[in-house]
């Protein structure tokens, strides 16, 4: 979570995208989160690229949901123009 703080201290127009169930993102969330499960990334995956803007900040419990959305948005973007980072890693890309 400190790393995901850190991330979003530096960039702070980055876009949170929590990728865990509504319930677990009731329980708690890093303010200014928006909470999209994944098995709903491929439905929204062109809205959450856009709401982007080319950054987001993908999290989840323990790292393997945001893994998965990574590997979804990395496999539909065609242009590799967006950078996503995970909370439980500094830095990724597609």
């Amino acid at each position: 979570m400190e790393t995901a703080r850190a991330l979003i201290a530096s960039n702070p127009d980055v876009l949170v995208v929590d990728v865990r169930t509504p319930a677990e993102f009731e329980t708690a969330h890093i303010a200014g989160a928006i909470n999209l499960p994944l098995d709903q990334v491929d439905t929204h995956l062109r809205q959450i690229v856009t709401d982007a803007g080319g950054r987001m900040l993908l999290i989840c419990q323990s790292g393997g949901r945001a893994r998965h959305a990574h590997k979804r948005l990395c496999d539909a973007d065609s242009d590799g123009a967006w950078s996503v980072r995970f909370a439980w890693s500094p830095a990724a890309s597609c």
